[in-house]
């Protein structure tokens, strides 16, 4: 009897000693892929944090460089901007164009924000001995710098990282937003240390992840320590059923411990692929359920980002949809048939305008007066966009209806000056060249009110400007007077009127179109058609900006008199 009890005993012993090397193993892996879940999942959180807020610290700042370029425009749109030393003393205007760019939490100092002209030459800055420098003078040291810089002239914005070394060779990447302030040849520049800007942040969320992941792992310690004794005490109660409970129970509680953390696995590799409303179940030890809480809110938040920056997206097409409507009907205002409404063969006409943006603020137009009178005109108003389109069309207008009642240039300047100096609170003026000529007698009356003087083109190669018989830009000064000057054209004479756009277009090295240059391109056109002096001027001027972004509205308008009646 006693040997029998030794043999059951012995084998309970060794049964029991089998089950606890068992246990000890199963827990064990459990324990490594537990644990190596909770590790990947810290490393993904806190890699998909990073990512996250890099891009929207890049919004940030590019906000910011926005919000600055917009008040420029509305403190600089009454001010002159070719006097750098006068507007760098306007304290205001300073606070807005140099100031430093804190973390989100507004503890440090992780950037600035400067202004240069579009030729690269600093404006504003927080380094007051950089002002008046150009930002070429830096290229060879910071390449890349100098490439966004460049791209800046001929982009409405432009972004991207470049390296900077500082005092110490201490190499930093930085993020730089560019931004040109509406209205003005300046750029507003946003530039930010991306690591600086969100370092704060990015600590507390390193922190945070090592702590979640410390006390999961402790968690799962003293859960599996925990398990392991009972599963032991348990065995005592016989070799056969504790081992089937052991086997049974060990993988019960791989699937208890792994089954939530393998789901937040396979939940961030689809939100890698951009499934961002995937949801984890919040069950588990307490440590994983607030892992899957913070998973579920993080989720919900790219969501709302998404959805947001598609409302935007939306919002642009349908402005940009709108535009470009706003475009063909400007374009609808301006004549488009240049076969002469009265004179016949004893005029050519031609005329082209192509606006810096999708709708500008230049015109032309010419409209018969009587049977031998025809009357001209070419203006600009100062300004681009939209706001200069409405004034176009309403000067264009004016211009109509007083030439209707008083066909005197002067008069007629006279008229459409006192209307547009009502009420203009906002000092926008108009620059407009205004003549009428007489079939009859070939005698050309003209008045200028502030406009480039057009070019006189004659048979014999003689290009000279008309005299400029004085007057203001329209809209400034209600009770202006605008001289009216005589001129007579012979038959073959051509008169070539323009804009600004035309003689302040510039190159890669900023070196304008100018009048010498003008004169000498259309001294090669003289023997050439109205519209093909019109259209291969305007080439002209394209291919000399060499695909710079165009500045300024381009408004072109000739006319010839064949013949005397």
């Amino acid at each position: 009897m006693l040997s029998y009890l030794v043999i059951i005993l012995m084998t309970t012993l060794g049964m029991v000693f089998l089950a606890d090397k068992v246990l000890d193993r199963l827990m064990s892996e459990n324990l490594e892929t537990a644990s190596e879940a909770v590790s990947a999942l810290a490393k993904a959180d806190n890699d998909l944090s990073e990512t996250y807020l890099t891009r929207f610290g890049e919004k940030l700042v590019e906000a910011q460089g926005h919000q600055a370029a917009a008040l420029l425009s509305l403190e600089l749109s009454k001010r002159d901007l070719q006097d750098y030393g006068e507007i760098r003393k306007d304290k205001e205007l300073r606070k807005i164009a140099a100031q430093n760019i804190y973390t989100p939490e507004g503890e440090n100092i992780a950037g600035h924000i400067d202004v240069f002209d579009n030729k690269g030459v600093a404006v504003w800055h927080l380094n007051s001995s950089v002002e008046g420098r150009n930002y070429s003078e830096w290229k060879d040291e910071f390449p890349d710098m100098w490439k966004l810089v460049q791209r800046s002239f001929t982009e409405d914005r432009v972004q991207g990282y470049y390296t900077f070394i500082d005092r110490n060779q201490k190499a930093a990447k930085k993020f730089m937003a560019l931004m040109h302030v509406p209205g003005t040849p300046f750029v507003v520049s946003a530039v930010v240390e991306i690591d600086k800007y969100f370092l704060p942040v990015q600590e507390k969320i390193r922190d945070a992840d090592q702590k979640a992941e410390q006390q999961a792992r402790a968690s799962i310690v003293k859960s599996t320590g925990s398990t392991l004794d009972h599963a032991k005490f348990l065995s005592l109660g016989g070799s056969l059923i504790l081992l089937a409970l052991a086997g049974f129970f060990g993988f019960w509680f791989t699937g208890s411990i792994s089954r939530p953390i393998m789901g937040l696995r396979d939940a961030v590799k689809k939100i890698g692929e951009g499934d961002f409303q995937v949801q984890v179940s919040e069950r588990g030890p307490e440590e994983v359920k607030q892992l899957s809480q913070s998973f579920n809110l993080l989720g919900r938040q790219l969501t709302q980002y998404v959805n947001r920056l598609a409302e935007e997206t939306a919002a642009k097409q349908r402005m940009e949809s709108e535009l470009s409507i706003a475009a063909e009907i400007q374009r609808s205002l301006l004549p488009t048939s240049f076969s002469p409404p009265v004179g016949g063969d004893r005029l050519e006409i031609y005329a082209v305008m192509e606006p810096a943006r999708n709708v500008g603020g230049d015109f032309y137009d010419f409209f018969s007066i009587d049977e031998e009178n025809m009357c001209f005109a070419i203006g600009d108003v100062c300004g681009k966009g939209v706001p200069a389109a409405i004034l176009m069309a309403v000067t264009k207008s004016l211009l109509e209806t007083a030439a209707g009642e008083n066909s005197n240039p002067g008069h007629v300047l006279a008229r459409v000056n006192r209307r547009l100096s009502q009420n203009n609170e906002s000092c926008v003026f108009v620059t407009i060249f205004c003549c009428v000529l007489n079939f009859k007698e070939g005698k050309f009356i003209y008045a200028n009110g502030g406009h480039d003087s057009p070019l006189v083109i004659g048979q014999q190669e003689s290009i000279a400007f008309l005299d400029h018989p004085g007057g203001p830009a329209l809209g400034l000064f209600q009770d202006a007077v605008f001289p009216t000057q005589e001129f007579i054209m012979e038959p073959g004479d051509t008169l070539l009127a323009f804009t600004d756009g035309v003689t302040e277009a510039f190159d890669r090295t900023g070196r304008f179109f100018a009048k010498e240059n003008l004169i000498k391109q259309a001294r090669r056109l003289t023997d050439r058609s109205v519209r093909d002096v019109v259209i291969d001027l305007f080439k002209e001027v394209v291919s000399f900006s060499d695909g710079m972004s165009q500045a300024d509205d381009i408004t072109i308008l000739a006319f010839r008199l064949n013949k005397k009646v």
